[in-house]
């Protein structure tokens, strides 16, 4: 398996980090809808919503997904994934 280099990893960090925050956001959204339409309309904006943002990282959904996955066998991948959102989330949260 070819090694993934970091910039994807930094791409990968921003677009799970951005993807995070529209989960949460449709996990309230979902708490109020009140019909089986409603539900559905608002998982198909979210899953329009996260297209964007892992796009905009410059990922595919398949490269996203791909990296994922490897993420679940690959512990130092895992590692460098974190340190890179750790260093995101630093970065919002400085002065």
């Amino acid at each position: 398996m070819a090694p993934i280099d970091d910039a994807r990893v930094r791409a990968f960090a921003r677009a799970r980090e951005a993807s995070q925050a529209v989960q949460a956001g449709v996990q309230r959204r979902l708490a109020e809808v009140t019909s089986a339409a409603e539900a559905r309309a608002l998982q198909d904006e979210a899953e329009r919503e996260l297209r964007a943002v892992v796009e905009a990282s410059g990922l595919s959904m398949e490269d996203y997904a791909g990296v994922a996955q490897r993420m679940g066998h690959d512990a130092e991948l895992r590692e460098r994934v974190e340190a890179a959102s750790g260093r995101l989330r630093d970065l919002d949260t400085a002065p």
